[in-house]
């Protein structure tokens, strides 16, 4: 083996110790549509990406980001998340990472990348068939869309692959 490859499985080995992955896969088309951002969902599009996580696996933050409070992707489920703030290039977002079991201490805390969140969920109750994910989104605060972006209910929501490297 050629030491540029020896130094390649060494950086990649640090990165699954720490938790990161260069990149996280989003969940290609199934049964119940597509994971990337702006895919159809009948009337309106994904305002997210969904990133494919196995059940039970720990979650850990994808980028730094101020934690507010537990949050519901449904008003009646049993599944969970959190709602949080972050800032790149100046801009703040407002956002949402669901279908995880949030660990209680981090609520109301600044975490950085890297840091462990929670647990992912097992989705296939309501879902049956679909690829188990986690579903992230970002919502622009006081900023201008631009032609990436997607509009909403007067809401600005843009691709967080296109902020942070995921």
């Amino acid at each position: 083996m050629k030491n540029s490859e020896q130094n390649i499985i060494i950086i990649l080995l640090g990165m699954a110790l720490l938790g990161l992955s260069p990149t996280r896969r989003v969940r290609k088309s199934d049964n119940w549509g597509s994971g990337a951002f702006g895919a159809s969902r009948g009337n309106r599009p994904h305002l997210g990406i969904d990133l494919v996580y196995s059940p039970d696996e720990q979650v850990r933050a994808p980028f730094a980001m101020s934690i507010n409070r537990v949050s519901y992707p449904y008003s009646a489920s049993p599944y969970s998340g959190i709602a949080f703030t972050t800032t790149n290039n100046a801009i703040t977002y407002d956002g949402r990472l669901w279908y995880f079991e949030p660990n209680d201490d981090i609520i109301g805390k600044t975490v950085r990348k890297g840091q462990v969140l929670g647990f992912a969920q097992q989705i296939n109750s309501k879902y049956p068939g679909m690829i188990n994910h986690l579903h992230l989104q970002l919502q622009k605060k006081d900023e201008e869309a631009l032609p990436s972006d997607i509009t909403y209910n007067n809401k600005i929501f843009t691709d967080p692959r296109k902020i942070f490297m995921i």
